[in-house]
């Protein structure tokens, strides 16, 4: 239950009378309670993939890396988000190359 209490003054700032809501929200509670046991799901499943998975922007920049990045590359996803493909990728033709 949420309950919301606004007062309502006069003029002078004295209070007339005071105005209570209350909203049930237990829906609420229970779309936010599937929406993430469905997001961990999906992280489960995305980073036990081997294979990359990616997503980059119209300007070339990595947006997301899954957790196979990392193992392939040995750069963090965090470390290259946000990076330029082109250069994050030369770096790590460069580290499979030292394999």
């Amino acid at each position: 239950m949420l309950v919301n209490i606004v007062p309502e003054l006069d003029s002078d700032g004295i209070i007339q009378y005071v105005v209570v809501t209350l909203s049930d929200i237990t829906d609420f509670k229970n779309m936010a309670a599937a929406l993430r046991t469905s997001e961990e799901q999906y992280e489960l499943l995305v980073n036990s993939i081997n294979e990359v998975l990616f997503l980059i922007d119209i300007e070339g920049c990595w947006l997301f890396l899954n957790a196979a990045w990392e193992t392939m590359t040995g750069y963090r996803p965090s470390e290259c988000i946000g990076v330029l493909v082109g250069a994050s990728v030369e770096i790590s033709l460069a580290a499979l190359n030292d394999l």
